[in-house]
C-alpha cells in the first residue's frame, strides 16, 4: 500500500492537480482582501467567513472543484495508457482504487485547509493593512468545524466523481455529473426544497450551510461508506484501458 501511495503521488507531481488544489482556494482570501481594501466600513469576521467564504465553497467550489479533481486524475491513467501496467502489479486491484480515492480525500481536506487559512490571514492582513481590522474573535474554530464537516460530508461526492472518472474514459461525463450535481443543489438551496435531502451534493452542502449541519454530515459519511465498497467491487471487475 505504501508503495502505491508513493506512485499516486508521484503521478500527481506531473500533472495540473496540484495548481487545481493550491490556487483556486486562494480566491476566498483574495475576495476578501479585495473588499476590505475598497470599503470604508469596518467588516466582521462573521460576514468575511460565515457569510462569505463558507457559503461561496458550499455552493460553488466545493463540488466544481471536487469534479475537476477527480476527472484529471481519472485522465492521468487514460491518457498515458498506464492501466494495463498498472492493473497486473502484485497488488490487488481494490488498493490501487482505495489509494487514490484515500489521496483524492486528502487533496480535498488540503483544499478545506488552505480556503479557510487564507481567508483568515488575508482578512487579517488587509485589515492591518488599511486600519480596518475586522471585528469579533478570529474564526479558526468555526474554521476548523468547517474543514470537519466539509471534508465528511463530501465523501458520497467523491467516491461517485471518482468512481465515473476511473470507469468512464471520457472527462466529459465526470465533468457533466458534477455541473449536473452543482445545479441540482443550488435549485435546492433557491428553492428551499426539503424532496431532495438524500441527494449527496445537497447533503455536502447542507453539512455546513444548514442548522442541522452534522446530522447531513453523518448522512453524508453513511452514504459515501456505503458507496465505496460498491465502486470497489465494480471497478476491479472491469477491463480498464
Amino acid at each position: 500500500m505504501i508503495a502505491l501511495i508513493d506512485v499516486e503521488l508521484r503521478k500527481l507531481r506531473g500533472s495540473l492537480i496540484l495548481l487545481l488544489v493550491v490556487i483556486p482556494p486562494l480566491l476566498p482570501g483574495a475576495i476578501i482582501a479585495l473588499a476590505i481594501a475598497t470599503n470604508e466600513g469596518i467588516p466582521s469576521w462573521e460576514q468575511l467567513v460565515g457569510r462569505l467564504t463558507i457559503p461561496l465553497w458550499a455552493m460553488f467550489l466545493n463540488p466544481t472543484l471536487l469534479a475537476t479533481v477527480a476527472t484529471l486524475m481519472g485522465q492521468i491513467e487514460y491518457r498515458s495508457g498506464s492501466w494495463s501496467f498498472m492493473l497486473v502489479q502484485p497488488q490487488p486491484r481494490w488498493q490501487l482504487f482505495l489509494t487514490k480515492l484515500g489521496i483524492l480525500w486528502l487533496l480535498h481536506a488540503l483544499m478545506l485547509v488552505l480556503a479557510i487559512a487564507s481567508a483568515i490571514l488575508a482578512g487579517s492582513c488587509a485589515g492591518h493593512l488599511t486600519g480596518r481590522v475586522p471585528t469579533g474573535a478570529t474564526p479558526w474554530t468555526e474554521g476548523i468545524r468547517f474543514v470537519a464537516h466539509m471534508s465528511l460530508g463530501s465523501l458520497a461526492i467523491l467516491c461517485i466523481q471518482l468512481w465515473v472518472a476511473l470507469r468512464w474514459n471520457n472527462f466529459v461525463i465526470s465533468l457533466a455529473l458534477g455541473i449536473a450535481g452543482t445545479l441540482v443543489q443550488l435549485a435546492v438551496l433557491i428553492t428551499g426544497s426539503d424532496q431532495a435531502g438524500w441527494f449527496p451534493w445537497v447533503m455536502a452542502m447542507r453539512s455546513v450551510l444548514s442548522e442541522n449541519g452534522a446530522e447531513n454530515v453523518r448522512a453524508g459519511l453513511a452514504l459515501g461508506l456505503v458507496l465505496v465498497p460498491v465502486m470497489l467491487f465494480d471497478l476491479q471487475r472491469r477491463a480498464l484501458k
